[in-house]
């Protein structure tokens, strides 16, 4: 489970560890294991808001914690290491939140641009590139996004005109050691402008339609197949799955959820790892603007345990195509 602290820094994923059920000794007339027990009653538990030590030592390691507290010997492993999030706000916040938190320099390209953390401790470099979902054509991404948005729109494109030209500015030119990508909330505002524009508002199915999930696994195999090509087939790749959103008008949260079906059946066609932290975030609903978007705490610790933790696999050789990768 992920045990939520009191205070941010204590949010850690925590094991269920085998163990035997909880007894009570000394128990007069007891039928357990030593014959003088048996099982607790919850009324008879000691409730603690801390995790026992025990536990914590099968935790998942509290990466961010450390480099927030200077930790540093413990990370050696992110020295000089570069990683690079294709995504939207999400990624662009949870950058954002990592560098407050460690107190790294964040520079930002635009808020629809993208932009570079550096953790000067370590020389750790954590990327952002801001795309706007799978839009196909720049003429469609005029028409849809064009007023308010800055172009390209079309990731290949922006990959070529803005993020490599901003990267190189920075001095960056380099192969990362993780990228991870994702493409979710804007494709389901691209599709729901097409439905309209396209004269397709008659459409009584239940969310998205079998031939727009099709055009959008299409447009994720293509995007996949263009960042290999640019870094290599060898590189790191993650996918970064939903989490869900706060309001469900209009088929909102099963859109979002066909969405990220389609997205794991490409993933796992062409042997791309998921990065679940939305997922583990189920329940915890606090968001900065009644939908989707979380604040800095408890899913910043989630994101940068999981980041670095993810990074450590696929700079460790052989580890990246290890077991134990099921959600």
């Amino acid at each position: 489970m992920i045990h939520f602290g009191i205070n941010r820094t204590e949010t850690r994923w925590v094991p269920f560890p085998k163990s035997p059920i909880p007894l009570a000794e000394g128990i007069e007339g007891g039928d357990g294991p030593g014959g003088g027990e048996r099982e607790l009653l919850l009324s008879e538990m000691e409730l603690e808001e801390k995790v026992a030590e025990d536990v914590l030592e099968r935790a998942g390691p509290p990466y961010l914690r450390w480099l927030v507290d200077g930790q540093l010997e413990r990370l050696e492993f992110l020295r000089g290491r570069s990683i690079v999030l294709i995504g939207s706000s999400h990624d662009r916040n949870n950058v954002d939140q990592v560098c407050q938190e460690t107190k790294g320099n964040y520079v930002s390209w635009g808020g629809h641009t993208g932009g570079v953390c550096t953790v000067p401790q370590l020389n750790l470099t954590i990327a952002n590139w801001f795309r706007y979902g799978m839009v196909d054509t720049e003429q469609a991404f005029e028409d849809w996004r064009g007023k308010w948005e800055s172009k390209p729109g079309v990731f290949a494109n922006r990959v070529t005109e803005v993020f490599i030209p901003k990267m190189a500015e920075a001095g960056l030119l380099r192969k990362p050691d993780l990228v991870i990508m994702a493409s979710l909330f804007w494709d389901d505002s691209f599709l729901g402008w097409n439905r309209g524009n396209a004269n397709f508002t008659s459409v009584q199915q239940h969310g998205w339609t079998f031939q727009e999930m099709s055009w959008h696994r299409s447009r994720v195999h293509s995007t996949i197949l263009s960042i290999r090509q640019h870094w290599g087939n060898d590189l790191p790749l993650m996918f970064r799955t939903r989490q869900l959103r706060k309001r469900d008008d209009h088929w909102s949260l099963l859109k979002i959820f066909q969405l990220d079906q389609s997205c794991r059946a490409v993933a796992k066609e062409l042997d791309v790892k998921l990065f679940t932290w939305g997922g583990k975030l189920e329940g915890f609903s606090e968001y900065y603007d009644g939908d989707q978007h979380f604040s800095l705490g408890p899913s910043t610790y989630i994101f940068g345990d999981m980041l670095f933790f993810y990074l450590h696999r696929a700079i460790t050789e052989g580890c990246w195509g290890c077991h134990q990768w099921d959600d």
